[in-house]
This record gives structure tokens, sequence and C-alpha cells, in this order.
């Protein structure tokens, strides 16, 4: 899965390509936060995938949509808030 680093924090977007509906892993995660993730170069490690709340959430999405302007055509085409999780290394 592809993820963002913005201001050394790693983030990752449920876009799903601006579907009406959240992917399947965002439900998984909201159940249960724990998760194995390899960010770069680096060994496997332990995180823990926090939804941003929605002040934050804007602030980091519009970074994302600076990016990778792909991702507000996704906002556009859905009417649901696309949600951001940064994932925290336990």
């Amino acid at each position: 899965m592809a993820y963002f680093d913005i201001d050394g924090k790693a983030y990752i977007v449920g876009s799903s390509a601006g579907r009406p509906t959240n992917p399947a892993w965002v439900a998984n995660l909201r159940a249960n936060p724990h998760v194995e993730v390899e960010i770069g170069a680096n060994p496997k490690a332990s995180a823990i995938a926090v939804e941003l709340p929605r002040a934050e959430r804007d602030r980091v999405f519009d970074i994302v949509k600076q990016r990778a302007p792909g991702f507000a055509e996704y906002e556009a085409a859905t009417d649901r808030v696309i949600p951001v999780f940064e994932i925290q290394l336990a």
C-alpha cells in the first residue's frame, strides 16, 4: 500500500479511487488498529493506525492533493469524507 511521508510521519489514505464507500481495510483498521508495516527500506515493524480527526485530516489531505493531484479527483467523485490514517510505530 502506498503511503505519504509528510513532516516525517507516514500517512495512508482510504480513497478507493473516489468510490462511494471506503475500502474494506478502513473498517478493519477502525476495528483493530494494530498493524505490521514495512516503510521504505526499514524492516517490518509493529505500528498503530490512528485515524485523523477532521481538522488534521483536512490539513494532511490538502498536502496529499498537492503531491498527488489525482486525489482531488477522487474527492470530487464521492460524497464521503476520505479517511486518512497516521501510521505510528509502536
